[in-house]
């Protein structure tokens, strides 16, 4: 799973978000840039923008590009930063955009200590603070620890759209995106993180499951016709297929589809989706224990055997726990807010009791 977003700076000039809402998640909106002589400066379109993301029910961001050369000087820019934010609502973090050439020969651990000096005032004020910089500062200016600390943003203009995910956060790919509402090209990025939830929740660290029984699964049998197995609870992506009058069991429903596990023939193996078919069984288990994620994406597989990727989950993500099959946990999960469902297997332990 990933979201797709803007970043954006009065050099887009007008905007129209009515249009650019209907393609992107989110938009990264810069605050101004700071210095180191008390010249703060704002984003000529920041309040423009703000407002009217706002309006079009864009999620917003926002970023600083600093060229501080003290942790002093990074502190006040950061408190300005802050007072631009009063009265306003983000959905994302506050990032430190720290690039700038006029401070690289300060060195590894004079820069490391004026991001920290910054993101401290941030965080101090009760938002999210985090990192942008291309991959060259990232690799040679800032400690290593830093996109652990705080949420990172990564550029590096490369074609994909998956290329840092699971080490970074966010992704900007290009500098030449073109999109409906944006005149000319725009910056385009990927988030690999559901920062929305991590950060309208007030959870630090995975809660423990609540209490609860997994569902007892009962037996499904197909019809007199071979039986489509699918990816998603829209029925699309086939993933495979059931022979006639074949057993397997169900263990829940997602919407009217019904999620079944059947054997992989010739393999001490299982494979789990969805099936229309649902004169099988007359009533799909209901009882179900939580899942919830830990600190890094979770794989989700089609099969116990882990030969077939069917997604990710976020971090401290939750999903429904279906059961536990071949030492591996059934999820089952919604795709990227939607009423859509996906189910899978997934290793990870600690998620469950």
């Amino acid at each position: 799973m990933s979201y797709f977003g803007v970043d954006l700076s009065e050099f887009n000039g007008s905007i129209d978000w009515e249009r650019l809402a209907k393609h992107i998640d989110f938009a990264i909106l810069r605050i101004g840039w700071v210095g180191n002589k008390d010249n703060s400066t704002l984003d000529e379109r920041f309040e423009e923008y703000y407002r009217s993301a706002r309006k079009a029910g864009v999620k917003i961001g926002a970023y600083v590009y600093i060229y501080s050369n003290s942790e002093k000087t990074a502190r006040e820019g950061a408190e300005w930063a802050v007072e631009r934010l009063r009265g306003k609502t983000l959905n994302l973090p506050v990032y430190c955009d720290m690039e700038d050439s006029s401070i690289a020969g300060l060195g590894r651990a004079k820069l490391s200590a004026i991001v920290r000096a910054f993101n401290s005032v941030i965080e101090k004020h009760g938002y999210w603070a985090g990192i942008y910089a291309n991959r060259n500062w990232y690799d040679h200016y800032l400690d290593k620890d830093l996109k652990e600390r705080y949420t990172s943003w990564i550029a590096d203009y490369r074609s994909g759209t998956n290329l840092y995910k699971g080490e970074y956060d966010m992704w900007q790919n290009s500098s030449k995106g073109r999109i409906e509402g944006v005149s000319g090209n725009v910056d385009t990025d990927y988030l690999y993180r559901n920062l929305f939830y991590a950060i309208s929740s007030d959870d630090d660290e995975p809660e423990k499951p609540i209490e609860g029984k997994y569902p007892k699964p009962v037996q499904w049998q197909n019809g007199s016709t071979k039986e489509t197995v699918y990816k998603r609870s829209n029925l699309d992506e086939k993933i495979g297929s059931i022979f006639s009058y074949s057993d397997a069991l169900c263990y829940g429903k997602a919407g009217n589809p019904l999620i079944i596990v059947y054997d992989i023939a010739g393999t001490e193996k299982h494979k789990a989706g969805f099936v229309a078919y649902k004169d099988g069984v007359k009533n799909a288990p209901s009882d179900k224990k939580v899942w919830k994620n830990g600190h890094t994406p979770e794989v989700v597989y089609a099969d116990t055997g882990k030969q077939l990727s069917v997604g990710s989950i976020f971090p401290y993500e939750t999903a429904d726990c279906l059961g536990k099959i071949d030492d591996m946990y059934l999820v089952r999960y919604s795709v990227d807010g939607t009423n859509i469902q996906k189910c899978g297997f997934v290793d990870y332990h600690g998620g469950n009791r």
